[in-house]
Formats: C-alpha cells, structure tokens, sequence
C-alpha cells in the first residue's frame, strides 16, 4: 500500500453499514457537510486511486492546497469512527476501561474503591484468558499496596500479589512458547506454498512439531495454538488422520471453553471448517452432517457481527462445504438448491464478498454444473473463477478450474480445441511449477482418448488408467488434487456407463454400511 493511497484503501475496505456510520459521526462532529464527507465520497466514487482527479473536482476549495493534511485529517476520522462502531462488550475492553477508573480512584487516594474494581478486572481477564492484561492489573495492585505501607493499613497482600504475577508470567511464557511452535508451520507454509513437492522438507524442518502435547501447556489459547499447529502440519504432509486427531481434540477444547469461543469466533470458525474438510477425506460421513448444523449455527450468530470479513468467511464456508456434502451424498438437487438459495439470499452481498471467499463458491458451482451434465453453465461459471480481478488468489484452484474446463469441453466433443488446451494448460503447469504427478497423468490420459473414436478403446485407456489414478489418491503429497474433483468418480461413470451422481449416491451408501 503506497502512503499517498492509504485513506483511499481504508475506505474501499469498509462495508456499507460503516460508511453510513462515519457519515452519520462525521456530521455530527462537524455540524452538517463537511469538507471531509465530500472528499470520502469522491474517494469512494473511484475504482482506482486518482489523486489528481480529487484535486481538480476541488480545485475552489483552499484545503486543496493542504490536501496531504486533509487526507491525513480524513484517515483518522474514519478510524476514530470505526473504533466507537466496532466498540462492544469484550472482555478486553471492559477490563481497559476498568483500569482507566482504578487510575482516577487512586489519583484520588481511594485505594479500597480502586482494590474493588482491582478484583473486578482480575476475575474478568481470568475468565476470558486476558493474561496479558493481568501484568498491568498487578501493577495497580502493587501501587495500591505501596500506599497502604506507608500508610502502616489495610492488607497488602504482597506475597499473594508476587505469587499472582509469578503465575501470569508462567502462563504468558507457556503462551508465547506455544505461538511461537503455531507460527512456525506458518512461515513454513507460507514460505513452500503446497506441501505436494515439499513434504520431505516440511519433515526436516519441523520434526520436532510432533513433540508437543497440548496437555503439557497451561492456557486455553497455549493448547490452541499447539494443536492447531500439529493438525495443519499433519495436514500439509498427508497424514490426515493424525491431522483429524488433533483437529478433533481441538474442536471439543473450543467447545468446552465458551468464553474462549465467544472471544475468538475466527478460530472456532477455522477449526470448524478445517475438521469437517478432514473429516471429508477420512471418508466418515457420519460426523459431517453435526457439524455442518453447527457450521451453520455460527454462521447464523456471525450474521449479527460487525466484522465484515468474518460475517463473510461464514457466509461462504458454510455454503461451499454443505453443497459439497450433498453432491458427495449424490443428492444433486438438495446441492443446487442450496447454491440456489444463495443466490437470492445473498445477492447483495455477492458484490462485497473478497475475491478468495466468493472463487471457493464459483468453484464449487463448476463443479456441481460439470457433475450435473450442465457443460455450457460450468464454462459459464469458470470465467467468474479465471476473472482476471480474482487471479492473484488461491492459484491450486484456477488450475483446477483449467483442467475441468478441459474435461467441459472433452464432453461436450469439442475435440478440435483439446489439443490447444492441452498444450496450454501443460505450459502453464510448467510455467508454475505445478506439474505434479497427477496433473501429468490425467493430461496424458486425455490426451490419449482425445485421439480416440472407439468406444471399446476408450473404454480400455479409462480402465487402464483407473489403478494409476487411485493409487496416486492414497499418496500423501498427491492426496490434495482428490480434494477439489472426484476424477476417479467421473472415469468409473464413464466405464459403467452411469450418471456421475449415481456413483456418487452407491459409494455414500456403501460408507454409511460400512461405518
């Protein structure tokens, strides 16, 4: 973000509830029109910062020649304003605005008035896992104990305060030990992008991640941090069971722990979702469908929330992973129904979603009209997917939604144009170094039927090639590609001559039997 753009990039990040909020605010404080609400509106006007385009509307007004003040002016505003729309009642907030009124009662020498609320602060930032702010309650606290001293009574406490501060260190320390553990699988995911051709570094890198036991860490947020850690590294080198593991003890320590869960609703929102994917894989259903309803539990508290991004991030994942479920179930209509649903539901709010949140949604669409033998509707939805506004974002996905494109157009026996798609697709894959195993069998394979009349051929190519495919499937750094479309599924509709939901609809029946 460059310095000249950043109001610009402040205000094209608020949603439409916290513009009217500044606009009602900015009123109020300067008494109607201001100077300021002129310029917020032509900045939100714009699609891309122009500077000079602000200039010239106003180019009368004499704040034009002390625009970098005005701007600056205009920054804080909408900060000070977003502050008093996101202000709540967390546990945070109450305990700082408890320490503002303890400072004013022991500027005033009421030290047990101030003990009182001292005790009030100490019990809310207990509850709600605060220990970072009991260091500065415990600060008070010795202040107040000073002046009792001197004043030779009251209670000081002071071996009980010094037992308190020792506690909250050893939590604290425990904490930061355990982010730490957690923001390392990070930086190492961040820094490799997918583990598929990694895995062997992620191993070397971060052997020691599988020596921690959350039950050897103090806090809620220390054990957090320490599964969350082991189930994405588990999860990243393809050894989803121990991921699922971890990620299920994760989910019962959130829910055991409501204020926690109430405090950070982005996590539970994360370990939620992640699990449920997990437990995709697992290929056990019968702990899906709880979830889900719980999913959309969350989805539906977090519908009152202020933070857009996180209404957002619910909204679609509680979408894409229940259409997902259907269509794995075979229960097609049920899927678009509920795609439906979305539509009209959230037709509005499609425009403020962030591109990553609303391709996961496009993506599935693709997916489910390809399924449904809609070709001409699954070309119609790729494009949303390969915009070029939405690009930079989640890259795995656009090239799966190039090699489906592909398989559109296989089916809709467009066979002149394969060769060219082929051909671009593999120079892409090279280009991004994302010519892994499977992508290289599955163009080899369509390559193959591509040149294929035959139905007794082609039917030997997709049976040969079938074993190839499933074997790859129970490969850890391949296991990913399964994830976003059931290849396998497609190929045995073709060799036994079935609508791909059928397959879909024995192979859930037969998970359900079995489990």
């Amino acid at each position: 973000m460059s310095k000249n753009s950043s109001v610009f990039d402040l205000i094209k990040s608020l949603s439409k509830s916290e513009k009217r909020h500044f606009k009602l605010q900015a009123s109020r404080y300067k008494g109607g029109q201001s100077n300021y609400t002129k310029v917020f509106d032509e900045l939100d006007k714009q699609k891309e910062y122009d500077e000079k385009a602000i200039k010239q509307k106003f180019k009368n007004k004499t704040f034009v020649k002390q625009f970098n003040t005005t701007k600056l002016y205009l920054y804080n505003l909408i900060l000070e304003t977003l502050e008093l729309y996101h202000t709540d009642k967390s546990s945070g907030n109450t305990i700082t605005n408890l320490l503002g009124k303890i400072e004013i009662l022991y500027s005033k020498s009421l030290y047990e008035q101030a003990q009182k609320l001292i005790s009030k602060a100490k019990k809310t930032a207990y509850t709600n896992g605060e220990y970072q702010l009991i260091s500065a309650i415990l600060s008070w606290e010795k202040k107040i104990a000073s002046a009792y001293l001197f004043q030779k009574s009251g209670k000081t406490g002071i071996n009980n305060i010094m037992i308190e501060e020792g506690r909250a260190m050893k939590i604290l320390k425990s904490e930061n030990k355990a982010w730490y553990i957690y923001a390392r699988v990070l930086e190492y995911q961040n820094r490799l992008g997918s583990a598929r051709d990694h895995i062997t570094k992620y191993k070397a890198s971060l052997k020691d991640i599988t020596t921690y036991e959350a039950k050897d860490f103090i806090s809620t947020q220390a054990k957090e941090y320490i599964l969350t850690a082991k189930a994405l590294y588990y999860s990243n080198i393809g050894e989803n069971k121990k991921a699922l593991i971890n990620q299920r003890a994760n989910y019962e320590l959130l829910k055991s722990n409501p204020a926690y869960e109430k405090k950070y609703p982005n996590k539970y929102l994360a370990c939620l979702s992640n699990l449920i994917i997990l437990e995709h894989d697992m290929g056990d259903m019968r702990h899906i469908e709880p979830l889900l309803n719980s999913l959309k539990a969350l989805k539906d508290h977090l519908s009152k929330s202020k933070d857009t991004n996180l209404k957002h991030r619910s909204i679609v994942l509680e979408n894409v992973m229940t259409i997902e479920f259907l269509t794995k179930k075979g229960t097609l209509d049920a899927a678009w129904k509920k795609m439906e649903d979305f539509y009209t539901h959230y037709e509005k709010a499609i425009l403020e979603i962030p591109g990553p949140y609303i391709k996961h949604l496009y993506y599935r669409h693709l997916c489910l009209a390809f399924y449904n033998e809609e070709y001409d509707r699954a070309l119609n939805v790729s494009e949303l997917i390969l915009d070029k506004r939405h690009n930079n974002y989640l890259e795995e996905l656009t090239i799966f939604t190039q090699i489906i494109v592909l398989l559109t157009h296989y089916e809709k026996g467009n066979t002149i144009l394969l060769p060219s798609i082929i051909r671009s697709l593999y120079r892409s894959l090279i280009k991004k170094q994302r010519a892994y195993k499977f992508e290289r069998l599955l163009i080899r394979i369509l390559r193959r039927i591509n040149n294929t009349f035959n139905k007794q051929e082609l039917n030997k190519i997709l049976a040969s090639s079938l074993p190839q495919l499933k074997n790859l499937s129970k490969k850890p750094e391949e296991r990913s590609a399964f994830r976003h479309f059931d290849f396998i599924s497609w190929i045995e509709a073709k060799l036994e001559n079935k609508p791909v939901q059928m397959i879909f609809t024995e192979k859930y029946k037969r998970l359900m039997d079995n489990n």
